[in-house]
């Protein structure tokens, strides 16, 4: 049988362990490289959905 003590530390084990994952992921999907948008169908594609949200071309930005 599971005790008090033993639930509590579970429970905020796995929450900070998920809190830690959280982070992580946002981390890397910040920095991450774009490797979708370096391609040409890539680029097509964001541009095609840029199109459809704002209803007007972008333009290029360097």
């Amino acid at each position: 049988m599971v005790t008090d003590k033993e639930l509590n530390f579970i429970a905020c084990f796995l929450g900070s362990l998920m809190m830690f994952l959280i982070i992580v992921y946002h981390f890397l999907a910040v920095n991450g490289s774009d490797r979708v948008a370096s391609s040409a169908a890539g680029e097509r594609a964001r541009q095609a959905v840029y199109d459809n949200i704002y209803g007007t071309t972008m333009t290029k930005r360097r």
